[in-house]
């Protein structure tokens, strides 16, 4: 929805009050002063949406499903897409579209072109308009399923990474599809359509869009990053996805390789926390589902202990605790509400028999860590839940770890290796 049309609405309701509805309110006050302005978030109350009958439009947020709407409506994407004239870069899969949108945002930078994080990551998109638009800005978008289910748009560039059947919250995997696929639907001849070629469903689209496609999973970046001390871990297609788009833009080998080293990884995200006494522990305290935690299985060489569970959301764990098999994962660690559940699935699944602590505490977790570790091992913090069984987010629960992880390393620098006799008193074998 262009400008114009927006302000023949008069009375506008934001529905969501999030980073998002708030920078909608302030799009709206200094684009459309003369709009009466209302809000309704969940935190109103059950009967919030109701509101909606005294607006004739409403903006919505990505996390209000559009069926809850009952008057006419647009939301903060189309409006940014409808309203900008500047180049589009926008990056959707179900895993890893945040790090590959700011690591592409660092080798953007690196090659002089003008990048601008914004949406889901940096700055809200209709704050854009506010803060003020140069003629060269390129913009970077992370595009979730619910920006995507509706969106009337396609970016001049568009990356598709990945899709896991697993991790949607829609009626069906169809329309998860659908809703992902909607990213280059509505390209042109002239934009292009990155795809990972190694997805045969995501490679289909490449058959169907009007735009240039180019399989990014082909690409050989390896040779070029020999040099490069990467000490933190992101999954090879994301780089790939990422030079494949800045290549496109003119960067050139240099600046890939300078952005990478630039490159900060986002918190809570396969961060390498630190070694101590042996053991090289990592933070993905923002692993809230099975698929992010076998992601993360995936990047890192081995693990040996693997801190796992949270809030139960009905999620099924099968598949995690075969890719837990398959990577010889020897300690599992399970935190409430999902204990029982994911020791039940280890317990079934056949010839794997790791050794189980159920922990209610990170203090009991990580003591069994440093009691049971022998040297050279990795830890993992990677839930695959959300943090609210236990705190009240995921930065909560990531802060936790590091400081209880220090607190045993600092510990033991001063105490002989404690022995590990009466630690099976409070373990169990599936």
């Amino acid at each position: 929805m262009k400008l114009d049309e927006l302000k023949k609405y008069k009375e506008i309701l934001i529905l969501g009050y999030g980073l998002e509805g708030k920078a909608t309110e302030r799009f709206l006050k200094k684009f459309h002063p003369d709009a009466e302005i209302g809000i309704a978030d969940q935190k109103d109350g059950p009967d919030y949406l109701d509101k909606q009958k005294d607006y004739d439009l409403a903006i919505r947020t990505p996390l209000l499903r559009p069926k809850f709407l009952t008057i006419p409506y647009t939301t903060a994407t189309n409006l940014f897409f409808a309203n900008i004239t500047n180049p589009i870069i926008g990056v959707t899969g179900t895993k890893g579209k945040s790090t590959t949108v700011s690591l592409l945002d660092s080798i953007l930078k690196a090659a002089h072109i003008k990048s601008v994080l914004c949406g889901n990551i940096g700055v809200p998109m209709l704050d854009i308009f506010v803060k003020g638009i140069r003629p060269n800005d390129v913009f970077v978008l992370e595009l979730s399923s619910y920006q995507l289910e509706d969106l009337q748009y396609s970016p001049d560039i568009a990356c598709f990474l990945n899709i896991y059947e697993e991790t949607h919250n829609h009626d069906d995997f169809d329309e998860y599809f659908e809703a992902k696929s909607r990213i280059t639907q509505q390209q042109k001849h002239d934009d292009v359509y990155f795809y990972n070629g190694q997805s045969e469903i995501i490679a289909q689209l490449a058959e169907e869009t009007c735009a240039q496609a180019q399989d990014f999973s082909t690409i050989d970046v390896e040779s070029l990053l020999k040099e490069v001390d990467m000490d933190f871990y992101t999954h090879m297609d994301n780089i790939k996805a990422c030079w494949a788009i800045a290549s496109y833009l003119g960067a050139d080998e240099q600046a890939l390789v300078k952005g990478i080293e630039r490159y900060k990884p986002l918190p809570h995200r396969l961060h390498k926390v630190g070694e101590y006494n042996g053991v090289t522990f990592y933070d993905d305290s923002n692993s809230f589902n099975p698929i992010s935690t076998m992601f993360a299985l995936d990047t890192l060489d081995y693990v040996d202990f693997l801190i796992l569970g949270g809030e139960d959301r009905q999620t099924t764990y099968q598949e995690l605790v075969a890719k837990m098999a398959d990577k010889h994962v020897s300690h599992v660690i399970l935190f409430p509400d999902t204990q029982e559940k994911i020791y039940n699935e280890i317990s079934a699944h056949e010839g794997y028999d790791p050794q189980i602590l159920q922990a209610d505490s990170m203090d009991e977790a990580l003591s069994y860590v440093f009691k049971m570790s022998v040297g050279d091992e990795i830890c993992l913090l990677s839930p695959a839940a959300p943090s609210f069984s236990m705190y009240a987010n995921a930065h909560e629960r990531a802060e936790d770890y590091i400081r209880t992880i220090k607190h045993y390393a600092a510990k033991k620098k001063n105490t002989k290796k404690t022995s590990k006799k009466g630690i099976k008193a409070k373990t169990k074998k599936a």
